[in-house]
């Protein structure tokens, strides 16, 4: 039996939008000094606590919006599934910051919730057709 969430998040107020927060623990920060390809995977076990209500997952990079949202919803609540997410992308030399962040209409707690982050170096002089951050 699953007893203690990682993340909860419960809202209150069903009179505004709600707004995305992060996942304090899923963040990864990384400085370097020539261009990477950073590929993401979030994964966690995820229960809707109210039922038919919509969550959203996403990435952001370097606190900008910028990968397509995990939606999750439930007919059920209290029951545990699989929720992943992945996305990529080539950033500059320098310093980043990937952060999970999640919006919730009705409410959301997740189990075992992890970040893994791939980077791979190119050869400088290589031909790889992928667009900078």
């Amino acid at each position: 039996m699953i007893s203690n969430p990682y993340y909860t998040n419960i809202r209150t107020n069903f009179n505004t939008i709600p707004k995305y927060t992060k996942i304090m623990d899923l963040q990864f920060t990384y400085n370097h000094s020539t261009p990477l390809l950073y590929e993401l995977q979030f994964q966690g076990s995820c229960s809707s606590l109210i039922k038919n209500y919509q969550t959203l997952i996403r990435f952001t990079y370097d606190n900008r919006s910028y990968s397509n949202d995990l939606e999750l919803s439930s007919p059920i609540e209290g029951i545990v599934t699989s929720c992943s997410k992945s996305g990529r992308t080539y950033f500059p030399a320098g310093y980043h910051t990937i952060d999970v962040e999640i919006q919730t209409f009705g409410g959301i707690k997740i189990y075992f919730g992890e970040l893994h982050v791939k980077l791979t170096q190119f050869n400088p002089t290589s031909q790889t057709n992928l667009q900078l951050f």
